[in-house]
């Protein structure tokens, strides 16, 4: 099943599955018209190579199948970043 993107009346666009779940692989599940984003897996804030919730001003939070971790819990329970990758988030974001 493939997501579906709605754009409500302020511009928000959003990805959901046919269910309605909050769902999208290839990229944010929803985007605010103010330039903020949030990653969604089957109606679970995810994102396994960044932060899930991203924020225009640079900031964010890192989720896992609904759970919120620190930015270090996060970088050692992911499993979607290889080691050199771990080390250049860890320079970005660390």
């Amino acid at each position: 099943m493939q997501p579906k993107m709605t754009i409500d009346s302020d511009g928000d666009k959003c990805w959901r599955l046919p269910c309605g779940q909050y769902h999208r692989e290839d990229g944010p599940a929803i985007e605010w018209t103010n330039g903020d984003k949030e990653w969604w897996c089957r109606n679970k804030i995810h994102r396994e190579d960044g932060p899930a919730v991203e924020y225009v001003n640079g900031s964010g939070y890192w989720y896992l199948h609904g759970e919120v971790y620190s930015f270090d819990n996060w970088l050692k329970q992911t499993t979607g970043l290889t080691d050199e990758e771990k080390v250049m988030m860890k320079l970005q974001y660390g």
